[in-house]
């Protein structure tokens, strides 16, 4: 009399079958989102190359509103060019196709200025690349000033909600460009303030952009800085000629 044998799983190879695809989908799908952040990480920063380049030429080409009076402690948001005309909200926005509807130009530029301690000629140009998330045609967030000393403690509230945990910011002094750390701290308010280099004195005021809602993570990509020389800022020579008479 032939016997038969059972010809299903035991319960241990099942659990092992089980967790073998568990683990599998679990490094796939950290692969999956780990691959989407760093793709938008790259992605943005190729933008923000673009859109930087946008800027510079946006103000060299309209040049800025009494330039003569800009200082070489502090800093002007770049809000009208050399005729006083105020930009508006397209000339800022990225890519800068007055067709496209405002839901496809999710990027936008905001710029300050300061003279130029080695040559009175040039301007110092930093520009703020951000996303917008606004979807009607209103005001764009602009760069604000902040108080902070060295850890930024003591900061009120409505300061501390100006800087975001890994945020940028600009010394409004020297245009530093520094990082901001939230601290661990029983419900205070408190950041590390990182420079780009060591330097020893981090107070002083500081520009940083701020979320329409003030919520959500910085809008601010990145900090470009660069040297402009603008085309109305260098003196005119005037050429003198005398007519002279022959022998």
């Amino acid at each position: 009399m032939a016997v038969r044998l059972p010809r299903g799983f035991s319960l241990t190879e099942v659990l092992l079958a089980v967790a073998t695809v568990a683990v599998g989908m679990l490094f796939i799908g950290g692969a999956f989102v780990l691959g989407i952040h760093y793709a938008t990480i790259s992605t943005e920063q190729t933008i923000g190359a673009a859109v930087v380049r946008e800027a510079v030429c946006t103000v060299r080409l309209r040049g800025i509103f009494r330039h003569d009076l800009l200082a070489q402690d502090r800093h002007l948001p770049y809000t009208q060019d050399r005729s006083g005309k105020v930009l508006s909200v397209d000339d800022r926005l990225y890519p800068s196709i007055g067709r496209l509807a405002r839901q496809y130009r999710q990027y936008y530029w905001q710029a300050l200025c300061r003279a130029d301690p080695l040559d009175p000629c040039s301007v110092l140009l930093t520009v703020f690349v951000c996303r917008s998330t606004l979807q009607s045609d209103v005001d764009l967030p602009e760069p604000v000033q902040v108080q902070i000393n060295a850890t930024a403690r003591g900061l009120c509230p409505e300061q501390a909600g100006y800087v975001y945990d890994g945020g940028l910011l600009v010394r409004d002094a020297d245009g530093l460009i520094c990082r901001a750390r939230r601290l661990a701290d029983q419900g205070q308010e408190l950041f590390s303030i990182t420079p780009k280099g060591q330097v020893q004195d981090m107070s002083g005021r500081y520009w940083v952009i701020r979320s329409p809602d003030g919520k959500g993570r910085d809008p601010t990509l990145a900090i470009y800085q660069t040297r402009l020389s603008l085309p109305d800022s260098r003196p005119s020579v005037q050429v003198q000629t005398s007519a002279g008479g022959g022998l």
